[in-house]
């Protein structure tokens, strides 16, 4: 091997070491954006921060609204999710998984910041929250059920033999119920038809030939 060929292979990095292993909290901050300017050069409105006290670094605060909202304003038929990468100093990747409600269009966002890729279990959660708000009588939810997320402890990585764990929020408002929700197992993939996510996608790209399906996966 040649010195440049070793020297470049120092900078390439297994994937798997870019998740963090030490986070504390199951998300990092809860953001809830308002935009209903069609001019992408208009800052969106922060209309809800869980922690309250979320201390963001310079550059991800600047540029996080900007991942929340890719496109101008649109009218949607039914609410969409998505999900976007960003690495922090030491390189370890955080996701931000977004949520925009059917009734508000692509003007609010709903978005969870997290290191962990825990797909399914927050559009769940970014599901529980959107029925919290657009209901008046249950909107007094959102932060107990938030608070309960913050500070319920990560679940140790188990074995390939054990089943994936199932996590369960109790907010302190007596009021609320127990949320339960199987988390994605750590040393499988995931597989239709128990990955919701996974079905939804195929079922929406059904009208599509296969061979465009297969091409859109391959080079999207």
């Amino acid at each position: 091997m040649s010195k440049n060929e070793d020297d470049h292979t120092t900078f390439i990095k297994d994937p798997s070491s870019r998740l963090c292993s030490s986070t504390k909290h199951i998300y990092e901050v809860f953001v809830e954006y308002v935009n209903t300017s069609k001019d992408k050069q208009t800052e969106p409105k922060i209309l809800q921060t869980f922690p309250k006290g979320y201390e963001w670094d310079e550059d991800t605060k600047k540029n996080f609204p900007k991942f929340c909202f890719p496109c101008k304003p649109l009218t949607l038929e039914k609410q969409q999710y998505f999900t976007f990468t960003l690495t922090d100093i030491d390189g370890n990747y955080r996701f931000g998984f977004c949520y925009f409600p059917k009734e508000n269009g692509c003007t609010k966002c709903f978005c969870f910041f997290s290191y962990l890729p825990w797909f399914e279990f927050f559009y769940w959660a970014l599901d529980r929250i959107n029925d919290f708000k657009k209901d008046l009588s249950e909107v007094h939810k959102v932060e107990p059920f938030l608070l309960a997320l913050h500070e319920h402890s990560v679940p140790e990585v188990g074995t390939m033999d054990q089943p994936a764990p199932v996590i369960s929020i109790l907010p302190r408002d007596s009021l609320s119920q127990a949320y339960k929700f199987p988390l994605p197992h750590p040393h499988k993939t995931p597989s239709l038809p128990t990955d919701v996510s996974g079905l939804i996608f195929n079922l929406s790209v059904l009208f599509l030939k296969p061979l465009n399906t297969l091409y859109s996966i391959i080079f999207i």
